[in-house]
């Protein structure tokens, strides 16, 4: 089964998460836990959605997914909607900042952690030696 979310691509054929010319191809469990964060993002309108691979790296987290809102209420809801949706998409939820006094929010899921921020921030610049795709809005 391959599902298209604008320039990715699914194929469980092979057992790791390549970066090629069109985008990431998704594999395995983290795979499809990274699209379905990805589709409650898009869902909800967010924006500059980067996927940032950092199995290569000593980090606390296999991979980083960093999103711009478009103001605190559109934080918020991009927040409760992988809350409230985590059960239903397997996703197991360690610890979620939805402080609404804060521009900048994360939903730590084990082997993901969500970054969601008002305003932009690049901090997908401080690990520009990992495999990076920026998923393009639809």
């Amino acid at each position: 089964m391959e599902r298209k979310i604008p320039n990715l691509k699914v194929e469980k054929s092979k057992p790791f998460l390549d970066l090629h010319k069109n985008g990431l191809i998704f594999i395995g469990p983290v795979g499809e836990k990274l699209l379905k964060v990805v589709d409650v993002i898009l869902s909800k309108k967010g924006k500059d959605i980067v996927v940032i691979d950092l199995r290569n790296f000593e980090h606390i987290t296999d991979f980083l997914v960093i999103c711009t809102a478009y103001g605190s209420a559109h934080r918020k809801a991009i927040i409760d909607e992988i809350e409230e949706k985590a059960d239903k998409l397997g996703i197991s939820i360690l610890f979620s900042d939805s402080n609404e006094k804060s521009q900048w929010n994360i939903v730590d899921m084990g082997e993901i952690i969500l970054h969601v921020f008002e305003g932009f921030y690049d901090i997908e610049g401080l690990w520009i030696d990992a495999k990076q795709i920026k998923i393009e809005e639809e």
